[in-house]
């Protein structure tokens, strides 16, 4: 089955949740490559295509996650309708992404300066296949609309900080409505199948699924990796406000396999969805889908789970509902403290238990776990904190786990 393409889910008492936009707008979009020769829009960049004039586009939109969710709207999807006229990457007048040339030039200028996609929009119109030529966006603070396209052939190394499609998601970032398949053969710090790490205010993942592996071969550093995004929030920030950081993962999906060496006792964080919630940050996970398999070869504690492989010290709301995690650990050699696969939050550091407690909400979240220790299915499995105490979860039972 292929899980970046699954249509639904049915959970045990509940209306089916789509992972992939049931309307699917790929056909839908006209391109124009030539630049305007009549119309001389404002500020038109030759590295990129646009749309003609009258066309429309649909994407997930943010604002209505809310209320689609509640049921007081009866769609999360917006359409644009692009005007020419408008300047060249704003919403009605997005930069377009039709060839891997235009990939090219879409990291270039992430790569040049940080603040060059703020309030910038960007569509990709075609599926891409990248032939050991893939380059990964830097820093990106604008709006991406995948528009249900595919990204096939993704790949890369690093021995840096970050690592994903999309290597730091900054404030105001939003990633929509894309598929990837990647490979990534060396891991950074913090390495996702979609973002690498999530920094700032509203951060949005929103309906982007993926399919890939990725691997890390010992480099005696932390890691913190997850088959859609690495890390959220931030440490060593202190003089930020604890409202900086926010970040919503809605209708994503991933199926990962992931081949850990590390043969230092730093860190290390593997979740399906998510590796970790960093310092103060604000999570919304809703909606998802993971499947993740592990082989590991570590000297200090990893973390494994099927959904998030660890939370620190959360000052702010963290929400997580209607997930379902399957965590596969194939093979565990040399790991010290390792008793089993663990379960949604993996591991919890440097936090004060009742504020934690207080500020987390889990709803029909559901883990199956199998591999080393036997197969373990855990339905509504409490938190389990370091104090020793332990939180309810809620929910029923859910179809097509298999």
């Amino acid at each position: 089955m292929d899980y970046a393409r699954s249509s639904h889910f049915q959970w045990g008492g509940g209306a089916p949740f789509w992972l992939n936009n049931p309307n699917d707008n790929s056909d839908s979009v006209a391109v124009q490559n030539t630049a305007y020769a009549n119309d001389n829009p404002t500020g038109y960049n030759s590295n990129f295509g646009a749309l003609a004039h009258g066309s429309t586009y649909t994407f997930t939109d943010s604002s209505k996650i809310s209320g689609y969710r509640s049921g007081s709207q009866t769609t999360d999807l917006t359409t644009i309708t692009v005007n020419n006229q408008s300047d060249h990457g704003s919403q009605t007048n997005p930069f377009v992404i039709d060839s891997v040339a235009k990939w090219t030039n879409f990291a270039t200028f992430t790569t040049a300066n940080n603040s060059n996609t703020l309030n910038k929009y960007f569509v990709l119109t075609v599926d891409l296949t990248f032939s050991n030529n893939f380059k990964p966006i830097n820093y990106f603070r604008g709006a991406f609309y995948g528009l249900n396209h595919t990204l096939n052939g993704v790949t890369g190394s690093s021995t840096g900080e970050a690592l994903g499609v999309f290597c730091y998601l900054n404030g105001l970032g939003t990633v929509t409505d894309l598929s990837v398949n990647y490979t990534w053969t060396q891991t950074a710090n913090y390495t996702g199948g979609i973002v690498g790490t999530a920094l700032g205010n509203d951060c949005y993942i929103l309906n982007c699924h993926s399919i890939g592996t990725a691997t890390r071969t010992t480099r005696n550093v932390e890691l913190m990796l997850g088959g859609i995004l690495g890390r959220c929030g931030e440490t060593g920030l202190a003089s930020l406000p604890s409202s900086y950081y926010s970040t919503t993962v809605y209708r994503c999906s991933t199926k990962s396999t992931f081949t850990v060496t590390e043969n230092s006792t730093n860190t290390v964080l593997l979740g399906g969805l998510i590796g970790r919630a960093n310092n103060n940050s604000l999570l919304n996970l809703f909606d998802c889908y993971s499947e993740a398999n592990y082989t590991l070869t570590c000297n200090g504690s990893p973390s494994i789970a099927g959904i998030i492989g660890g939370i620190a010290n959360p000052g702010r709301s963290i929400v997580i509902e209607n997930i379902v995690g399957k965590c596969n650990v194939g093979s565990v050699n040399n790991v010290k403290g390792y008793s089993e696969p663990k379960i949604l939050i993996a591991s919890l550091f440097n936090y004060t238990s009742a504020v934690f407690k207080n500020n987390m909400t889990i709803s029909n979240t559901y883990t199956h776990t199998y591999g080393v220790g036997g197969t373990q299915t855990k339905y509504a499995r409490p938190v389990v904190y370091t104090d020793g105490s332990q939180t309810g979860v809620s929910g029923g039972g859910a179809s097509n786990l298999n």
